[in-house]
């Protein structure tokens, strides 16, 4: 009986002990979590300025880089040219907007054109390339290399303006004769003469109506 008592003494002794370390353990493990969240949020007081100042880099990184590309997309690819008049009616409009493609300098016949001719912007279709003769006939007839050109697109007559350039026209290697899609009193190379490869910004690949826009 004396030996059982002190046994079980001893063992609710050292449960007593177990149960203060614990509780201790606990308060420990509280204490350390307390500190952990005060950390914590003393943490995020000082790095949620930190947190909006990478944001907002980031959002000037990413303004620059778009602000970049649609510089070099429009400066040096791409270009807009808005139609000053009805030169190029019914293809386009006045305010119409003619988006032109700058690396395209080796031109085709019947490709329409962004030119600078005397520090005016101008478009027209090209219907002569270097090495072509181009000639405009009494009745109204475009003739290059001895064919004449049928225009569906044309339903009036195109004639020469006397006075200004004379016939036939012998293009150099690197000219173009143009003509507007309105030939009745527009100026063209019936009136400025043939249009030099240098002169070129582009060729329009697509057209923006006004009236959609």
């Amino acid at each position: 009986m004396g030996e059982t008592e002190l046994k079980n003494t001893e063992g609710v002794e050292k449960g007593t002990e177990l149960t203060e370390e614990t509780k201790e353990e606990k308060d420990v493990n509280v204490m350390v979590k307390d500190d952990s969240q005060e950390e914590t949020v003393v943490f995020k007081k000082h790095t949620t300025p930190v947190r909006k100042l990478r944001y907002a880099r980031a959002f000037v990184m990413e303004l620059f880089c778009v602000v970049l590309i649609v510089y070099v997309f429009f400066n040096f690819i791409f270009g807009i040219f808005v139609a000053p008049n009805d030169d190029m009616y019914p293809v386009a409009a006045s305010g119409d907007l003619m988006m032109y493609y700058r690396l395209d300098r080796e031109v085709l016949s019947k490709d329409i054109i962004v030119f600078n001719y005397d520090g005016v912007m101008r478009t027209a279709r090209v219907v002569g390339r270097g090495g072509d003769t181009v000639d405009i006939t009494d009745d109204g007839s475009v003739i290059v290399n001895g064919n004449t050109i049928i225009e569906t697109n044309i339903h009036t007559a195109t004639y020469r303006y006397e006075g200004y350039i004379d016939y036939p026209v012998k293009l150099g290697e690197d000219e173009c004769f143009v003509l507007c899609e309105a030939r009745n009193g527009t100026e063209d190379s019936r009136y400025f003469g043939p249009v030099h490869k240098s002169m070129i910004k582009g060729t329009t690949i697509l057209i923006l109506r006004r009236n959609s826009l």
